[in-house]
């Protein structure tokens, strides 16, 4: 069979977070399955040729002899006028122009065949341009942005309309997220295919001991993890709220914040220094040790903020590890945790009702096993990268005429 090329539009890690885990997840597969791959993603770092694939993040040199050849191509063959994202977001107007020119040079290089986007924001309009001018089929992935970028989805509704009038396929990771469009009063098709995780990497079986030793967690104790970039969006700061009141009546229960450096950063060192026996914080952990962590911990919480949360990564790659989790009951959180089986759904942004559910969890070990076990089972039936991402390669075949 004829190897057909994909080119993906999304960020790849770094940065990392739900989307670039989930590309970078899916490449190799692709890969596998015998696609040529190619992915323009954000950052400025040039072409990186991988494994079997390639990554093009344009560096600044590239973008102004790119964005000099756009000027006054783009109207003659796309059927959408890009003059008000130009007035009203002039910024904006220009990296959309860059990346297609550099999609224009992917496409007629490699001869795509298929073409997936990611964000309404940030690169469906890019995918949907390039779709539109060489006749190559989209498959576009929403996610929060109609939530969190109301105001310029809601005064740019053409553009939104245009994206969905040219892909093919529309794809969410969630219902929620599915069902965004209607804050629009659209009502397109969409299929929820959930991003799933490496269920041998998150696995019950990892063992946590090595990183309990580092940090000086005994095996008896009690340990609390947080993963996610900190920041406010991802609800840390309720979490570091919450955790001098957890130790005002529980001193022994440990807590470990985990993720990519953030704004947060700061204030967690500080909460750190007070207490030093307590409170771990590890910012930028390779990737590769992220399992251990998890297998460390006796609890995860994720107390993310907001109705754009598609859904929560780092509560399905605790319930791979057989560990329940706390949560907040915001946008497509509750489609993944499901309240008292798999673990506690709260108010989000709440530090006393965060600081409950932790003393509560903590001091009931039957429940904790149980949520942990009915967890890693839901995984494995839902949220399995292999299986996920046969829905994705299967679809980019049926697009792309098998």
């Amino acid at each position: 069979m004829k190897k057909k090329s994909v080119l993906i539009i999304g960020n790849y890690p770094p940065p990392f977070g739900g989307v670039p885990r989930h590309i970078e997840y899916l490449v190799p597969y692709l890969v596998e399955k015998g696609w040529n791959v190619h992915v323009l993603s954000g950052g400025n770092s040039g072409i990186e040729y991988k494994n079997g694939f390639s990554v093009y993040k344009p560096n600044r040199l590239s973008k102004v002899y790119n964005l000099i050849k756009t000027f006054c191509r783009i109207n003659k063959k796309c059927s959408f006028d890009f003059k008000s994202i130009r007035r009203k977001h002039p910024r904006k107007w220009l990296r959309y122009m860059i990346y297609i020119s550099f999609g224009r040079e992917i496409i007629e290089k490699e001869h795509i065949a298929i073409i997936s986007a990611y964000n309404l924001y940030s690169y469906a309009p890019i995918g949907a341009v390039l779709s539109d001018e060489y006749n190559i089929p989209l498959v576009v992935t929403n996610f929060g942005e109609i939530y969190s970028m109301n105001n310029f989805v809601k005064n740019n509704s053409d553009l939104i309309k245009y994206i969905c009038k040219i892909a093919k396929k529309l794809l969410a990771m969630s219902y929620h997220c599915a069902q965004s469009y209607k804050l629009l009063g659209l009502a397109p098709d969409v299929e929820v295919i959930p991003y799933g995780v490496d269920v041998e990497k998150f696995s019950s079986n990892k063992d946590g001991s090595k990183i309990r030793y580092k940090l000086g967690i005994n095996a008896s104790d009690k340990a609390v993890l947080f993963v996610g970039r900190l920041i406010k969006d991802m609800g840390l700061h309720t979490l570091l709220e919450s955790i001098p009141k957890v130790l005002q009546t529980k001193e022994e229960i440990k807590f470990i914040i985990v993720g990519q450096k953030g704004e947060l950063l700061p204030i967690a060192l500080q909460l750190a220094e007070k207490y030093k026996h307590s409170v771990f914080v590890m910012p930028n952990v390779p990737f590769g040790e992220l399992p251990s962590y998890y297998a460390a911990s006796t609890i995860v919480v994720a107390p993310t903020q907001g109705e754009r949360a598609c859904g929560s990564l780092a509560a399905i790659e605790a319930m791979a590890t057989g560990k329940p989790v706390i949560a907040s009951s915001v946008g497509g959180v509750p489609e993944i945790v499901i309240d008292r089986k798999i673990g506690l759904l709260i108010s989000p942004e709440d530090p006393d009702a965060l600081r409950s559910a932790i003393l509560s969890l903590l001091q009931d070990e039957t429940a904790i096993d149980k949520m942990g076990m009915i967890g890693r089972k839901r995984v494995e039936e839902f949220y399995d990268n292999n299986k996920t991402n046969q829905k994705i390669e299967l679809l980019f075949r049926e697009l792309s005429g098998g």
